[in-house]
């Protein structure tokens, strides 16, 4: 009878190992989850904004130049000033918390920064030549100038 027994359980086929294991899905990665970025400079991910004034900064470090190749020293000096003014501005408020501002728009205030005292030192270049041709042919012009407008006002009489 045992062996009956025994030839009986031998015979039945053990269906807990053939059937699929349905669970499957919970080994398999899940491809919803975020990814980590290992590009980012510290290891807490914080939303970073723009450093105050960074393309301001920019547009008028570039202005500058342009209306000083444009129109004369006159307008360039203004806005490369406040430029200036503006980036310090924007510069202490990066170092002082660095975290919070992404590494390009201190970039752009460091690149406007550099385009204003550029623009600055061609106004200062620009007025220092000026100065120095009206001292050397200051006597000279003045007198043909004054020449020529008498010549005029006599030639229209």
């Amino acid at each position: 009878m045992e062996n009956q027994n025994q030839n009986q359980n031998q015979q039945q086929p053990n269906y807990s190992q053939q059937q699929p294991n349905y669970n499957q899905q919970q080994q398999q990665p899940n491809y919803n989850q975020q990814q980590p970025n290992y590009n980012q400079q510290n290891p807490n991910p914080v939303f970073q904004s723009k450093v105050p004034n960074s393309i301001g900064v920019l547009i008028l470090g570039i202005l500058s130049i342009l209306v000083i190749c444009c129109s004369g020293p006159f307008v360039g000096p203004i806005l490369a000033i406040i430029a200036i003014i503006l980036a310090a501005k924007g510069k202490k408020a990066y170092k002082q918390n660095p975290d919070l501002y992404t590494l390009g728009s201190f970039k752009n205030l460091k690149a406007g920064q550099v385009c204003a005292i550029i623009g600055l030192a061609i106004c200062i270049l620009w007025f220092i030549l000026g100065g120095i041709s009206i001292i050397v042919n200051g006597a000279n012009f003045n007198s043909n100038l004054v020449r020529e407008i008498n010549d005029i006002i006599n030639d229209m009489r």
